[in-house]
């Protein structure tokens, strides 16, 4: 049991979930996790260094000069929805280069959820193997009545 308890107070930080939003600020400030969606002339601008039909580039922004953004990549994802995760390389990406940025933040909604899933989860399963293994025992064990 208390096992089960401590599964339960551990359960919504095991379970935390985080999302892509538009950003809070004009512009996510260094060290913030984004993802940044290549307009056309991006994705053909950075095909040489993140490889051809490049949509998104996700990673930490590492410094904002102005004209570009320099960013430690570790995703980057094509048009056709394949995926190459990176290991932190430095790119630089021009604004002009860039549709849309998100920044990847805590989402209070979906741990919620994922929270109480994973609880009820957990509180069936204790339910449905409680006990210590040897059964129901029958109403009257020992018997009563005459024997023949």
């Amino acid at each position: 049991m208390v096992r089960f308890v401590r599964l339960l107070v551990v359960s919504p930080w095991v379970c935390a979930c985080y999302g892509y939003y538009p950003p809070a600020t004009p512009a996510p400030g260094e060290g913030r996790q984004v993802a940044l969606t290549l307009n056309d002339a991006g994705s053909a601008e950075m095909a040489r260094l993140v490889g051809p039909a490049a949509e998104v580039l996700e990673g930490r922004i590492s410094s904002d000069t102005g004209a570009s953004v320099v960013l430690f990549v570790t995703r980057v994802r094509q048009h056709d929805g394949s995926e190459t995760t990176w290991k932190g390389e430095r790119i630089a990406v021009g604004k002009n280069l860039v549709s849309t940025v998100r920044e990847r933040r805590f989402s209070r909604g979906r741990t919620t959820l994922a929270a109480a899933l994973v609880t009820g989860a957990l509180t069936a399963a204790v339910s449905a193997f409680a006990g210590n293994g040897a059964g129901r025992l029958p109403a009257n064990p020992g018997g009563s009545g005459s024997a023949k």
